[in-house]
């Protein structure tokens, strides 16, 4: 009990300090990090992995405010944003909890060479709108639903080819996935049992990594975050990939 306790604290701090810091997806570092690692039925861990993301979504959310342009603005359309991605969610709400680890790692790993190639795109503000956030919504809950992870980068990707900016882009982020995944952790939870003692552990060592993220975050600048976010994302996805592959002729 103990040792999976303190091996899900550790790749959860790890996943909050990516989110925060490279604007990696929380889940999706978690998800890929355990596959990596060797652990086997990742079904089971995702409950876990999407309660522990409603805590250290909030604490993200608030501490990223600081550096926010418009921050009511932001506020808002997030909130659309998750309450669409709810919605949303319903279409997947059958196939999430039947997926194979394989189809689930590729196609996590395939969501994050999405976000590197969003990363190139020039903020600009040019059509951010509410419509904009609910079509955004609708896609990030699918995802959510279905891979139980994935949602950060695809979000993130959606809302740079908008125009936002990349602070602005994860702080509505943040917010949308506090909502996020407490309605995609229902399936899940009914599907498989839960640890409790596991899923503390994955809290506090989210909180932890969202507090160190954030601090490091201070002392970049966006443009240089950008480009660490990017080469992050290419990162992650080929590990994806090659853990697959391991696993395949292994």
């Amino acid at each position: 009990m103990m040792p999976v306790a303190i091996l899900v604290l550790c790749v959860a701090s790890l996943s909050a300090i990516m989110f925060t810091l490279l604007s990696l997806g929380y889940a999706t570092v978690f998800i890929l990090t355990l596959n990596f690692i060797g652990v086997t039925s990742l079904s089971e861990y995702v409950s876990i992995v999407l309660l522990s993301q409603i805590p250290v979504s909030i604490l993200a959310a608030r501490l990223r405010r600081r550096i926010v342009e418009s921050k009511r603005h932001g506020t808002l359309n997030a909130v659309i944003l998750g309450v669409a991605a709810i919605s949303g969610f319903t279409a997947a709400l059958f196939l999430g909890i039947r997926l194979g680890d394989e189809v689930r790692v590729i196609a996590l790993s395939a969501t994050s060479l999405l976000a590197a190639l969003a990363m190139s795109n020039k903020a600009s503000r040019t059509s951010d709108t509410r419509s904009s956030s609910i079509v955004t919504g609708i896609v990030g809950g699918i995802v959510k639903g279905v891979l139980g992870g994935g949602v950060t980068p695809v979000i993130l990707a959606l809302q740079r080819f908008t125009g936002l900016s990349l602070d602005d882009s994860m702080y509505r982020t943040f917010i949308a996935l506090a909502l996020m995944s407490i309605a995609s952790s229902i399936p899940y939870m009914l599907s498989y049992s839960l640890d409790y003692v596991v899923l503390v552990s994955a809290i506090i060592g989210g909180l932890i990594g969202v507090v160190v993220g954030e601090k490091i975050v201070l002392a970049l600048t966006s443009r240089r975050r950008e480009k660490l976010s990017m080469t992050a994302y290419i990162t992650l996805a080929l590990l994806g990939i090659l853990s697959f592959i391991v696993k395949l002729y292994s």
